[in-house]
Protein backbone atom coordinates (compact mmCIF):
# COMPACT_ATOMS: atom_id res chain seq x y z
CA UNK A 1 0.00 0.00 0.00
CA UNK A 2 1.39 3.43 -0.97
CA UNK A 3 2.02 5.87 1.86
CA UNK A 4 0.45 9.31 1.83
CA UNK A 5 2.96 12.18 1.64
CA UNK A 6 1.93 15.48 3.24
CA UNK A 7 3.72 18.57 1.90
CA UNK A 8 3.60 21.63 4.15
CA UNK A 9 4.37 25.01 2.53
CA UNK A 10 4.52 28.27 4.53
CA UNK A 11 3.27 31.00 2.18
CA UNK A 12 4.73 34.51 2.13
CA UNK A 13 4.67 35.28 -1.61
CA UNK A 14 1.63 33.75 -3.33
CA UNK A 15 3.15 33.94 -6.82
CA UNK A 16 6.06 31.69 -5.81
CA UNK A 17 3.80 29.36 -3.83
CA UNK A 18 1.65 28.93 -6.95
CA UNK A 19 4.72 27.96 -8.97
CA UNK A 20 5.85 25.57 -6.22
CA UNK A 21 2.47 23.80 -6.30
CA UNK A 22 2.60 23.57 -10.11
CA UNK A 23 5.87 21.61 -9.81
CA UNK A 24 4.32 19.36 -7.16
CA UNK A 25 1.43 18.52 -9.47
CA UNK A 26 3.98 17.11 -11.94
CA UNK A 27 5.35 14.57 -9.44
CA UNK A 28 5.42 10.95 -10.56
CA UNK A 29 4.38 9.86 -7.06
CA UNK A 30 0.59 10.31 -6.94
CA UNK A 31 -0.28 9.95 -3.25
CA UNK A 32 0.33 13.45 -1.92
CA UNK A 33 -1.59 16.16 -0.12
CA UNK A 34 -0.49 19.80 -0.32
CA UNK A 35 -1.04 22.06 2.66
CA UNK A 36 -0.38 25.78 2.17
CA UNK A 37 -0.33 27.92 5.32
CA UNK A 38 -0.78 31.63 4.68
CA UNK A 39 -1.66 33.29 7.99
CA UNK A 40 0.63 36.02 9.37
CA UNK A 41 3.44 34.69 11.49
CA UNK A 42 6.90 33.17 11.50
CA UNK A 43 7.68 30.06 9.40
CA UNK A 44 7.92 27.75 12.44
CA UNK A 45 4.34 28.47 13.48
CA UNK A 46 3.11 27.91 9.92
CA UNK A 47 4.96 24.60 9.61
CA UNK A 48 3.56 23.37 12.93
CA UNK A 49 0.02 24.36 11.93
CA UNK A 50 0.40 22.59 8.60
CA UNK A 51 1.72 19.45 10.26
CA UNK A 52 -1.16 19.35 12.75
CA UNK A 53 -3.63 19.51 9.85
CA UNK A 54 -1.86 16.87 7.75
CA UNK A 55 -2.66 13.17 7.42
CA UNK A 56 0.37 11.59 5.75
CA UNK A 57 2.78 9.14 7.36
CA UNK A 58 5.62 11.00 5.59
CA UNK A 59 5.94 14.78 5.99
CA UNK A 60 7.86 17.12 3.67
CA UNK A 61 8.43 20.71 4.78
CA UNK A 62 9.00 22.74 1.64
CA UNK A 63 9.64 26.45 1.16
CA UNK A 64 7.55 28.24 -1.43
CA UNK A 65 10.60 29.09 -3.56
CA UNK A 66 11.80 25.47 -3.83
CA UNK A 67 10.62 23.61 -6.93
CA UNK A 68 10.92 19.81 -7.01
CA UNK A 69 11.92 17.82 -10.08
CA UNK A 70 9.22 15.27 -11.09
CA UNK A 71 10.83 12.19 -9.50
CA UNK A 72 11.97 13.71 -6.18
CA UNK A 73 9.13 12.53 -3.96
CA UNK A 74 9.08 9.05 -5.51
CA UNK A 75 12.84 8.69 -4.90
CA UNK A 76 12.51 9.89 -1.30
CA UNK A 77 9.66 7.46 -0.61
CA UNK A 78 11.84 4.60 -1.88
CA UNK A 79 14.55 5.75 0.54
CA UNK A 80 12.07 5.64 3.41
CA UNK A 81 11.17 2.09 2.40
CA UNK A 82 14.81 1.15 2.94
CA UNK A 83 14.34 1.98 6.61
CA UNK A 84 15.39 5.63 6.83
CA UNK A 85 13.55 8.09 9.09
CA UNK A 86 14.82 11.39 7.66
CA UNK A 87 15.61 11.86 3.97
CA UNK A 88 17.48 14.68 2.26
CA UNK A 89 17.58 15.79 -1.37
CA UNK A 90 19.84 18.12 -3.32
CA UNK A 91 19.14 21.83 -3.71
CA UNK A 92 20.50 23.92 -6.56
CA UNK A 93 19.95 27.65 -6.87
CA UNK A 94 18.90 29.21 -10.16
CA UNK A 95 21.85 30.78 -11.95
CA UNK A 96 22.46 34.31 -10.72
CA UNK A 97 23.00 37.08 -13.27
CA UNK A 98 24.90 39.73 -11.35
CA UNK A 99 28.52 39.23 -10.25
CA UNK A 100 27.88 40.27 -6.64
CA UNK A 101 24.84 37.96 -6.43
CA UNK A 102 27.00 35.06 -7.60
CA UNK A 103 29.51 35.90 -4.89
CA UNK A 104 26.73 35.81 -2.29
CA UNK A 105 25.49 32.47 -3.59
CA UNK A 106 28.99 30.98 -3.47
CA UNK A 107 29.56 32.20 0.07
CA UNK A 108 26.29 30.73 1.31
CA UNK A 109 26.76 27.45 -0.63
CA UNK A 110 23.47 28.17 -2.36
CA UNK A 111 24.76 26.83 -5.67
CA UNK A 112 24.50 23.26 -4.41
CA UNK A 113 23.56 21.76 -1.06
CA UNK A 114 21.42 19.11 0.63
CA UNK A 115 18.11 19.70 2.42
CA UNK A 116 16.92 17.33 5.15
CA UNK A 117 13.23 18.16 5.36
CA UNK A 118 11.45 14.86 4.74
CA UNK A 119 10.43 13.17 8.04
CA UNK A 120 8.46 10.18 9.17
CA UNK A 121 5.48 11.30 11.22
CA UNK A 122 6.53 8.92 14.00
CA UNK A 123 9.90 10.70 14.26
CA UNK A 124 8.25 14.11 14.64
CA UNK A 125 6.00 12.62 17.30
CA UNK A 126 9.14 11.59 19.18
CA UNK A 127 11.37 14.67 18.82
CA UNK A 128 8.66 17.36 18.72
CA UNK A 129 7.87 20.08 16.20
CA UNK A 130 9.47 23.39 15.22
CA UNK A 131 10.50 25.83 17.95
CA UNK A 132 8.16 28.79 17.44
CA UNK A 133 10.38 31.07 19.53
CA UNK A 134 12.97 31.03 16.73
CA UNK A 135 12.43 33.68 14.05
CA UNK A 136 14.72 31.75 11.70
CA UNK A 137 16.94 28.64 12.03
CA UNK A 138 13.94 26.58 13.17
CA UNK A 139 14.60 24.00 10.44
CA UNK A 140 18.23 23.61 11.52
CA UNK A 141 17.08 23.26 15.12
CA UNK A 142 14.70 20.44 14.22
CA UNK A 143 17.40 18.71 12.16
CA UNK A 144 19.95 18.82 14.99
CA UNK A 145 17.35 17.50 17.43
CA UNK A 146 16.71 14.62 15.03
CA UNK A 147 20.44 13.86 14.92
CA UNK A 148 20.58 13.88 18.73
CA UNK A 149 17.71 11.38 18.75
CA UNK A 150 19.85 9.19 16.46
CA UNK A 151 17.29 8.86 13.71
CA UNK A 152 18.48 7.10 10.59
CA UNK A 153 19.26 9.72 7.92
CA UNK A 154 19.66 9.15 4.20
CA UNK A 155 20.02 11.20 1.00
CA UNK A 156 18.96 10.65 -2.58
CA UNK A 157 21.27 11.35 -5.52
CA UNK A 158 20.83 14.53 -7.56
CA UNK A 159 19.94 12.47 -10.62
CA UNK A 160 17.16 10.69 -8.70
CA UNK A 161 15.52 13.94 -7.64
CA UNK A 162 16.34 17.48 -6.54
CA UNK A 163 14.96 20.96 -5.92
CA UNK A 164 15.62 24.24 -7.69
CA UNK A 165 15.88 27.26 -5.40
CA UNK A 166 14.28 30.43 -6.76
CA UNK A 167 15.86 32.73 -4.18
CA UNK A 168 16.97 36.33 -4.54
CA UNK A 169 20.66 36.05 -3.69
CA UNK A 170 21.28 39.81 -3.85
CA UNK A 171 23.68 41.37 -1.37
CA UNK A 172 20.87 43.46 0.12
CA UNK A 173 18.65 40.42 0.67
CA UNK A 174 21.47 38.40 2.21
CA UNK A 175 22.40 41.14 4.66
CA UNK A 176 18.78 41.79 5.59
CA UNK A 177 18.19 38.11 6.29
CA UNK A 178 21.37 37.83 8.33
CA UNK A 179 20.50 40.86 10.45
CA UNK A 180 16.99 39.51 10.99
CA UNK A 181 18.05 36.01 11.91
CA UNK A 182 21.39 36.36 13.70
CA UNK A 183 19.90 36.25 17.21
CA UNK A 184 17.76 33.21 16.37
CA UNK A 185 20.85 31.44 15.00
CA UNK A 186 22.77 32.11 18.22
CA UNK A 187 19.87 30.77 20.26
CA UNK A 188 19.70 27.66 18.08
CA UNK A 189 23.46 27.04 18.48
CA UNK A 190 23.26 27.46 22.26
CA UNK A 191 20.14 25.32 22.57
CA UNK A 192 21.74 22.41 20.69
CA UNK A 193 25.13 22.83 22.35
CA UNK A 194 26.88 23.02 18.98
CA UNK A 195 30.62 23.43 18.61
CA UNK A 196 30.66 26.71 16.69
CA UNK A 197 34.38 26.43 15.96
CA UNK A 198 33.89 23.09 14.22
CA UNK A 199 30.97 24.44 12.18
CA UNK A 200 32.95 27.57 11.26
CA UNK A 201 35.99 25.56 10.19
CA UNK A 202 33.83 23.30 8.04
CA UNK A 203 32.22 26.33 6.36
CA UNK A 204 35.61 27.95 5.70
CA UNK A 205 36.88 24.79 4.04
CA UNK A 206 33.78 24.70 1.85
CA UNK A 207 34.20 28.36 0.87
CA UNK A 208 37.85 27.72 -0.05
CA UNK A 209 36.79 24.83 -2.30
CA UNK A 210 34.21 27.06 -3.98
CA UNK A 211 36.79 29.81 -4.61
CA UNK A 212 39.29 27.33 -6.08
CA UNK A 213 36.63 26.28 -8.59
CA UNK A 214 35.67 29.90 -9.37
CA UNK A 215 38.74 32.15 -8.74
CA UNK A 216 37.12 35.11 -10.53
CA UNK A 217 34.83 35.51 -7.51
CA UNK A 218 37.51 35.43 -4.79
CA UNK A 219 37.45 39.17 -4.05
CA UNK A 220 33.67 39.29 -3.91
CA UNK A 221 33.36 36.20 -1.68
CA UNK A 222 35.94 37.63 0.75
CA UNK A 223 34.04 40.94 0.80
CA UNK A 224 30.75 39.18 1.55
CA UNK A 225 32.47 37.12 4.25
CA UNK A 226 33.81 40.25 5.96
CA UNK A 227 30.35 41.84 5.94
CA UNK A 228 28.83 38.71 7.45
CA UNK A 229 31.55 38.63 10.12
CA UNK A 230 30.65 42.16 11.19
CA UNK A 231 26.88 41.63 11.09
CA UNK A 232 27.02 38.45 13.18
CA UNK A 233 28.72 40.35 15.97
CA UNK A 234 26.26 43.22 16.18
CA UNK A 235 24.34 43.28 19.48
Amino acid sequence: MSELVSIVIPVHRPEKAEKCVAYLKNQTYPHIEIIQVAFKGFPAAKRNFGYKNSHGSLILFLDEDEYLSPTTIAACVEKFREGYDLVGFCLKTFEQNKWVDKCCALYQAETFGVLHRFYRRTVLGRIGLFDETLVLSDELDLYYRALKARVKCGDIAYEAGHALHDFNASLHERMRKMLWGRRAYREMVKKNNLDVRTVTLKNRKRILREMVKAPQFIFGVVFVGCLCFVLRRLP
